[in-house]
């Protein structure tokens, strides 16, 4: 079997490292790549053991451009201390000795050296970074036995081997390739996309049935009783509300507790459409639920109005403009039924004439709508299409999160490809990346 890991995107944080020690853990002992090679155990204090890391970074920095672009966004890896069936781990080593050691071999290859624990042994992890056209050749720069000084060495699946002549020849043809062309990478931050919006019924049972119990309770319910001092059998009646005593502003409730029932009635079913569009309120303006793509530019290079499209796969679709239309602003509660007794409030006359005197009675006109830095293209699946940006040198670009319905289940993999282009350099550049589906969070809005 392959290395089942993600070979879409590289592997440079720490959980990432870590996947790709356990997925070579669980591979098989001939699963090694043109991308990716692995080491049982070395001993990185002698001078065999830094030369084997250098001959694997030279031959893996000696890719071609377009074979270095089919796994891991071109990087390439070598790992120490874990093999098929076992982490090995290896004795912890001082980063900067080491790297200063094997730059006397491998001169301007651009490599890095990172170190994790899995499994409670230590993996030592060589990075090397992707070819880019115009990169001459990387040659050995120390001798080392019967290899001289000038030595190329290439990778070829499984092994890494001095360069044939028409390997050489490839890598001419990198190092006179221009370099005006784009050079990009894309990843998703976070790499994750929350599933839904899908309603809780109970929950939503659960918190209509909360409210309908404290509204019904007897001190709201129930017209405020007093108890007959008269003799003979003991009486409740309702409290007389007579006028005398309340403001002008106010008359006293005349409602019956019937009448309280309908309102109550009432009130919950508005109650439930609220908690409905809370959910999808903070659904459609959660990060956490939208597709979040940054923009990495590691090269010197400025890249004028970049255009980024992206396709989303799946059971995946955006939300239509009435609901984002609707859900601008954070829907209200309906306010509660006054408890029984209560005096109601009566409008303020003088409120209506100073209303109609500050504000002029003219309709607004509509606001023009403002794009959101995207188009979107609803196909069953999404393409989104961003507005130009411009990217500065070694500068993330973080682009507008894009809402998305997923109705693809949690724990699955939406499949994200892009494409790229930019005004000041030629051809167009593509890629894919993966985003992870996961458990929706809870947006009723409510305790």
């Amino acid at each position: 079997m392959a290395v089942l890991v993600d070979q879409s995107q590289p592997f440079l944080r720490p959980s990432q490292l870590d996947a790709l020690v356990r997925a070579v853990r669980d591979a098989d002992d001939h699963d090694e790549h043109d991308w990716i090679e692995w080491k049982s155990t070395l001993d990185f204090t002698v001078a065999e053991g830094r030369w084997h890391l250098a001959k694997h970074i030279l031959g893996f920095a000696n890719r071609t451009v377009s074979a270095a672009q089919r796994h891991a966004g071109g990087y390439a890896y070598l790992l120490v201390g874990v093999q098929p069936g076992a982490v090995t781990g290896v004795e912890s080593v001082d980063n900067a000795e080491l790297t200063a050691a094997i730059n006397r071999y491998v001169g301007p290859a651009r490599w890095s050296l990172e170190q994790v624990v899995v499994e409670d042994r230590k993996v030592v992890i060589v990075i090397v970074d992707p070819p880019r056209a115009g990169d001459m050749a990387f040659t050995l720069r120390k001798q080392y036995r019967n290899f001289a000084e000038g030595t190329i060495f290439v990778r070829s699946p499984g092994r890494t081997e001095q360069a044939s002549p028409a390997q050489v020849d490839a890598l001419f043809q990198r190092a006179s390739a221009t370099r005006d062309q784009l050079e990009i990478e894309m990843r998703a931050e976070p790499a994750t996309v929350e599933y839904g919006p899908d309603f809780d019924e109970d929950k939503i049972g659960q918190l209509i049935e909360f409210e309908r119990t404290e509204l019904m309770a007897p001190s709201r319910s129930h017209h405020p009783a007093q108890q007959d001092d008269r003799p003979g059998p003991h009486v409740v009646r309702p409290t007389p509300l007579p006028y005398r005593g309340f403001s002008l502003r106010e008359r006293p409730d005349e409602r019956s507790e019937a009448d309280y029932v309908q309102e109550v009635t009432a009130y919950l079913e508005k109650l439930s459409v609220a908690y409905r569009m809370n959910h999808l309120h903070g659904r459609l303006h959660s990060r956490d639920a939208a597709l979040c793509l940054v923009v990495d530019n590691n090269t010197d290079r400025n890249f004028r109005g970049l255009t980024v499209r992206v396709h989303v796969g799946g059971d995946v679709k955006c939300w239509p403009d009435e609901f984002s239309d609707r859900l601008s602003e954070v829907p209200e509660l309906p306010a509660q039924p006054r408890a029984l007794g209560t005096p109601e409030p009566l409008p303020d006359p003088m409120a209506a004439v100073l209303s109609a005197r500050l504000f002029d009675s003219t309709p607004n006109a509509p606001t023009p709508f403002t794009s959101p830095g995207f188009v979107i293209e609803n196909t069953g699946s999404v393409t989104i299409e961003f507005d130009d940006v411009d990217v500065r040198p070694r500068t993330p670009v973080v682009l507008p999160p894009v809402a998305l319905l997923v109705h693809e289940p949690p724990g699955s993999t939406l499949l994200v490809r892009w494409e790229a282009t930019a005004e000041n350099v030629d051809g167009r550049l593509e890629g894919e990346l993966t985003v992870q589906v996961h458990e929706q969070f809870d947006y009723y809005g409510v305790g």
